[in-house]
């Protein structure tokens, strides 16, 4: 007598038919856990950018910025996704000039997510004193607003305060 190993067809078919449910119920599940974590990627690489802008100013005793960059060299456009520059800042406020150095270059984000901010005096860039501190014109204060093309509290809110630390808050409503 021959010993037959395998599945039969009806074993197969049911296995497929239940493959087919789970993944039909944890697929939408999928979909969101993405948006989530392009949202928390993207304001951690912003947050990231200030932390670090922060403690080489403090650490180089100089003004340190952030600034919008659309090609990696130049303080240029007017999308905080488009990229950043995070550079010592010895010249012009918020402009790489003369023997600013470059201290990090962020790339674009081109996902579907949007960046807003509020409460700066100038939208351009961000500049940390010597201390550590904001200095970007009179309003110490400002927020960046992160969320996709879903409605409701899927967002992120990152806040500098008076002392230039930033930190994030998590469930904030998106339009």
């Amino acid at each position: 007598m021959k010993d037959y190993r395998g599945f039969t067809l009806v074993e197969l078919m049911v296995t497929l038919a239940i493959a087919a449910i789970l993944l039909s119920i944890a697929a939408p599940n999928f979909v969101s856990f993405i948006k989530n974590n392009r949202i928390t990627t993207i304001t951690n690489d912003l947050l990231a950018d200030l932390a670090l802008a922060r403690s080489e100013a403090a650490k180089r005793g100089q003004a340190v910025s952030v600034c919008i960059s659309s090609d990696g060299l130049t303080c240029t456009g007017s999308n905080w996704l488009g990229g950043r520059l995070v550079f010592a800042d010895s010249g012009t406020a918020g402009t790489k000039d003369g023997s600013d150095s470059i201290i990090r270059v962020s790339e674009a984000k081109s996902n579907g997510t949007t960046m807003t901010s509020s409460g700066f005096s100038n939208t351009g860039y961000i500049r940390y004193g010597a201390t550590g501190t904001v200095t970007t014109g009179n309003t110490n204060i400002g927020t960046f607003k992160v969320c996709d093309d879903r409605t409701g509290s899927f967002g992120r809110l990152l806040s500098i305060s008076n002392t230039g630390r930033p930190y994030v808050q998590t469930a904030q409503t998106c339009p």
